[in-house]
């Protein structure tokens, strides 16, 4: 047999160059940034936000070429997309505080008034995102401790936390480090520097040329010109900063890692999420995934899992004040006066957002996260959000199709359902919700009044998440701090509207700003749901399993796989669990197995109690990971120790035979095989022969002849026969033309070209193979070839799904 220590020796050698090379490592050495003490089996999470897309988006994208390296993880890495349910409100600020610490609704919006002290606040604020990430964490950990956090809201309890709400930019870093360090960085990555410089230059260009369209086609000068620098400085500078902070964080081997890119977020809320002006930013966030992705599979510091998922989608939008002329502030001000005052406000003229003198926007807020205060400052002067109409008796807030009314005084607050249903019927809000006097969340609407709690379905009729969805309304409708009226853009039969000047919006309860994706492994423990989706702190619970925190014992179960009636085999020779890195690692190949999916495993080179590989016995604690029956046989044993075979599945089976082949010499390794009978759904039983065959072609050539005539004719009498293994045989060899006459190769049913599976990182040969009598065919072969199986052993593993031809199933 061969050494496994040996076999990996070059492409440990091969890999150690690339770490050596890589820019990465250098850098982390020359700023003396801390490295983790992981081994290198250690798991790793890298949290990858792609912020305000939602799943039909990502799936349009996929299909029409704008993110080629996302669609290589679904054809290729055995990722799978889930969908995911944002919550409400579906903004950013809720959503990662249901992901980093399992807490719902935490705020009704991006802005709101604060019910402590009436100011009005917004989420971009420090103080305000630092005072409520406190408050959270005492009450849990976040999912982020130990690790890092890139532009985000909160830190998620990270050790370092970078361009997020709660910290700008790098500046206490930077003024730690020798500044000739810092000069020795940017000389080694120079051309780094000359590339984000000429991404810039090439945005700047784009964005001047959209700004001038957006003037001919009727736009707002100031909201265009402003535009310029906030796509370069979010789209560009900040997805590259976030890029390469993370790169370097990987290469010290932080146990976790969530950054948030931008990019399509900002541009979808000003040309709406459908345009091209937002879909052009997904090919720099593509690229982006992909480095960083190349950078945590360096193998510095640990085995890393990169997820990529979405906090919320985006409604595209009509603003409210360009259809009705006057902005909802002023609406529900002249509303509630016109009803409780004797003098109602005069009709003024609305100050519009291109005359005002500061230019007030959203975008240029989140340029300060880059630590850009000062060119924020220069170009727009101070940020102040909340454009309204003054009143005594009360105060609107708005965050894009959703708003809040705080009625100051008593008798509006006892008639606020009279307001609503005014706001509804005469001012075209298309749904206000409230409180009734009894308690219950009422909701108000084009088709009536609705009790949210009884009549759900009268108001989310076709609405992917109603159950959720109304129940998070309910919520939203009580928090403390959402006021006595919301007004709601969404009421699922016109298109949504904006209370802000904004295209693109999300916060409220729509069928696509709620419709987030999040894109796994498909082998990742999931929360045991009732529903279909998932949610944030699903997510949550998940990455906690992943990182070994799990404290509470959550119940998660893997994603069941749909075959109908086909059964899937797995062939794997597991190199006795040496990977190509030289790292033994039996869950590593349970890992591998798992994201097959397959229903019977087929497993050769197992070691059992030898001390080469740590005393364990390999086939029990593979079966073990991946909660399977198994069986094993061994092709010989030295005292305890023990090489071989075994077969896992989790359906019933019984062992009929197990032996050792025939061999010439006595000091040639021994080689064996062994059938179970396996009981499918339906009452059918299929016949599972597993082997491993010399590597001398004329013992091997005897051991085939034995196989056909001692194991696959008895088998044959049982029932449907599958014999597979790792051969050491060529197709069309002397050996595979054997086996060829009483049984069909499984890659005779499949067009494509003969799947190659050995050497791992570069297969240059197929050795293991699969055969059916005549009752099975073959719909599918494949031959995994993701990152994982081509450095979890020297071979790559077959799987193959069958089902039973008409006569298998008549018999």
């Amino acid at each position: 047999m061969k050494d496994p220590i040996r076999v990996t020796t070059a492409t440990k050698l091969l890999k150690s160059v690339r770490r050596f090379f890589a820019r990465s490592e250098w850098v982390v050495w020359l700023l003396g940034l801390q490295r983790t003490d992981a081994g290198s089996a250690e798991p790793g999470l890298i949290l990858i936000q792609i912020d305000g897309l939602s799943q039909p988006e990502l799936e349009q994208a996929i299909e029409r070429g704008r993110m080629p390296f996302v669609k290589s993880l679904l054809d290729r890495e055995n990722y799978v997309t889930h969908t995911m349910y944002s919550g409400l409100p579906s903004s950013t600020p809720a959503v990662q505080a249901e992901l980093h610490y399992g807490i719902e609704t935490v705020v009704p919006a991006f802005g709101f008034r604060d019910h402590r002290n009436g100011q009005l606040v917004r989420m971009f604020a420090n103080d305000i995102a630092r005072d409520i990430e406190e408050t959270m964490q005492k009450q849990t950990t976040g999912l982020l401790a130990g690790g890092a956090s890139y532009a985000n809201i909160y830190s998620g309890g990270a050790e370092e936390s970078h361009f997020c709400a709660t910290s700008f930019g790098w500046n206490e870093f930077l003024n730690t480090v020798n500044p000739l360090k810092i000069l020795l960085v940017m000389l080694l990555n120079f051309w780094m520097f000359v590339r984000v410089a000429a991404l810039m230059v090439v945005e700047f260009f784009l964005a001047s040329y959209d700004f001038v369209a957006g003037l001919f086609s009727g736009k707002q000068f100031w909201q265009e010109l402003i535009m310029i620098p906030a796509r370069v400085v979010v789209v560009v500078l900040l997805r590259e900063l976030v890029t390469i902070g993370t790169c370097y964080d990987a290469s010290r081997g932080l146990p976790v890692i969530h950054l948030n890119m931008l990019g399509y977020d900002e541009q979808a809320h000003r040309r709406g999420p459908h345009s091209a002006f937002a879909r052009w930013t997904l090919k720099g966030i593509d690229r982006a995934i992909k480095r960083i992705w190349n950078t945590a599979h360096l193998g510095a510091g640990r085995e890393y899992d990169v997820w990529v998922f979405s906090d919320h989608g985006q409604e595209e939008t009509e603003p409210y004040e360009l259809l009705h002329g006057k902005r909802i502030q002023q609406v529900v001000a002249e509303t509630v006066e016109s009803m409780f005052s004797d003098q109602p406000i005069p009709d003024s003229p609305i100050e519009r957002p291109e005359e005002h003198s500061k230019h007030k926007d959203r975008l240029p807020s989140r340029a300060n996260w880059v630590g850009l205060n000062w060119l924020v400052s220069m170009l727009f002067g101070e940020q102040d959000h909340d454009i309204q109409t003054r009143s005594p008796h009360v105060q609107t807030v708005t965050s894009g199709p959703i708003g809040f009314v705080y009625l100051l005084s008593e008798s509006p607050k006892r008639n606020r359902g009279e307001i609503a249903e005014k706001l509804v019927a005469e001012h075209g809000v298309p749904m206000c919700t409230f409180l009734s006097d009894d308690d219950r969340a009422i909701a108000i609407s084009a088709k009536g009044r609705f009790d949210i709690a009884s009549e759900s379905n009268n108001l989310f009729n076709h609405h992917p998440f109603e159950v959720d969805v109304a129940e998070d309304l309910i919520q939203l409708t009580r928090h403390v701090d959402s006021g006595e009226i919301q007004l709601i853009g969404w009421d699922g039969q016109q298109k949504t509207k904006s209370f802000v000047l904004q295209n693109g919006a999300h916060a409220g309860p729509g069928s696509e700003e709620t419709h987030a994706f999040a894109l796994l492994p498909t082998d990742t423990l999931l929360p045991v749901q009732n529903r279909d989706y998932l949610r944030p702190n699903d997510l949550r619970l998940a990455g906690l399993r992943f990182l070994g925190r799990d404290e509470h014992g959550d119940q998660l179960s893997r994603r069941a796989r749909d075959h109908g009636r086909e059964i899937r085999v797995l062939s794997y020779n597991v190199h006795a669990c040496v990977g190509m890195d030289g790292l033994l690692s039996p869950s590593r190949i349970a890992r591998v197995i798992e994201q097959s999916e397959a229903d019977i495993i087929c497993l050769q080179e197992l070691d059992v109690f030898r001390s080469r590989s740590g005393n364990q016995d390999q086939a029990h604690k593979i079966a073990e990971l991946l909660e399977m029956s198994h069986h094993f046989h061994p092709a010989w044993n030295i005292e305890e120790e023990q090489f071989g075979n075994a077969i896992l599945t989790r359906l019933p089976m019984r062992v009929v035979q197990k032996q050792s082949l025939h061999h010439h010499k006595k000091d040639r390794s021994r080689r064996s095989a062994i059938w179970v009978e396996v009981e499918l759904p339906g009452g059918t039983s299929l016949q599972i022969i597993n082997t491993h065959l010399s590597i001398y072609p004329k013992e091997q050539r005897i051991q085939a002849m034995q196989l056909l005539d001692e194991w696959v004719e008895p088998a044959k009498l049982a029932g449907p026969v599958v014999l597979c293994g790792d051969l050491n045989a060529r197709v069309a060899s002397t050996t595979h033309r054997i086996l060829c006459v009483n049984l069909k190769d499984i890659e005779s049913f499949d067009a494509n070209r003969t799947q190659r599976t050995l050497f791992s990182p570069f297969p240059i040969s197929r050795v293991d193979h699969g055969f059916v009598s005549d009752q099975l065919r073959c719909s599918q072969v494949k031959v995994d070839r993701s990152r994982l199986g081509r450095v979890a052993s020297d071979h790559l593993p077959l799987a193959f799904d069958l089902h039973l031809t008409k006569e298998a199933d008549d018999r």
